[in-house]
Order: structure tokens, then sequence, then C-alpha cells
């Protein structure tokens, strides 16, 4: 299956998963799928596109729990930022044009989001990897993050490819 150029791809799947999904979303189509992250404090994302990449953690499976969101590659992939529940136009960060927290339609890019009970971060690469990492503080915000969900905004669809347990991406799809 080809890559469209005006899609992106978000992917967190191992060749050898038997629990990987891929999921096609539309341009700019609400978070829909949600993911149980209950358990844990960071995942490992790897995305491939063109812009307008957008990760939220939420309380519970809906979008009006949103608690942080991670934008990468918004505003024609030349900004990163972190949203704290949703407010919109002001994002807690930004990040000027810092090439390591954007987005590439032709490799596949990881990015590695954490959050702990004091601060959210994103940085490029896997962990323990050099790079920019943007974060902010909680806020004294105990709302426990138990989903991850993953969509697309402006005019570029997003296709994205998840499993939970694994570190290594399959970017063969």
């Amino acid at each position: 299956m080809a890559l469209l150029w005006s899609q992106v791809l978000i992917l967190i799947c191992c060749v050898t998963s038997s629990n990987s999904e891929i999921i096609h979303i539309d341009a700019d189509a609400p978070y829909m799928k949600f993911i149980n992250i209950e358990s844990k404090t960071s995942e490992l994302i790897w995305i491939k596109g063109r812009q307008d990449a957008a990760i939220g953690l939420f309380q519970f499976s809906n979008t009006s729990s949103m608690v942080y969101e991670f934008i990468i590659g918004g505003w024609s992939n030349t900004l990163a930022a972190i949203r704290y529940k949703q407010h919109y136009p002001n994002p807690l960060e930004f990040t000027k044009h810092e090439p390591d927290l954007l987005l590439n339609p032709h490799q596949f890019m990881p990015f590695w989001v954490e959050w702990t009970s004091n601060n959210v971060c994103i940085k490029p690469g896997t962990v323990g990897s050099n790079g920019q990492a943007m974060q902010s503080t909680r806020f004294n915000d105990t709302t426990p993050i138990r989903y991850i969900s993953f969509r697309t905004g402006m005019k570029y669809a997003l296709k994205f490819a998840y499993d939970l347990s694994c570190k290594k991406p399959n970017i063969s799809l």
C-alpha cells in the first residue's frame, strides 16, 4: 500500500506485533479512537507526513476530557505546540522552526511523549536520545491521564498504526 503525499502516518507498531491496528482518519476529523494508557507515563510515537499531527492525552475516552494536546508540524509544518485543555489559539509552549520537532513527508520521525505528576514533555527521538525537548509544568493539575488519541488538522488525511507494547517501528506499511 503506497502512502499518499497528503497523508500523515502515525506509527506505533512492531513488525511482529499481533495487536497492531491501522486506522485511517480523514482530514479535520476529531479524536475518535481512544487507547488506554492508564499504566503508562510515556510513549514512543513514529510519525510520517506533511503537517498537522496531533496527540491528545485524556482522562476519559471522550474529547471533552482532554488534559493535554501536542501539535507536531502545525502552522504549515513550522511550529510545534503543547496545549492545556484545548485552549486554542494560545498554546502553552511553542518552538519556532525547530527541525527536530517537525514532520517529514519522506521519512518516519520518532517522538517521545512523556507525562508525569509534574510535567508533560515531547521530544524528538527515542527515549534517552538527544534533542530539543518541549515541556510544560502540569499547573498543579492532578487529573489522571488514562487515554491517548490521534488526529490531524487542516486538509491532510491521517493514517496511523499502533501497538503500545513495542519500541521499534515497521515502516514498510
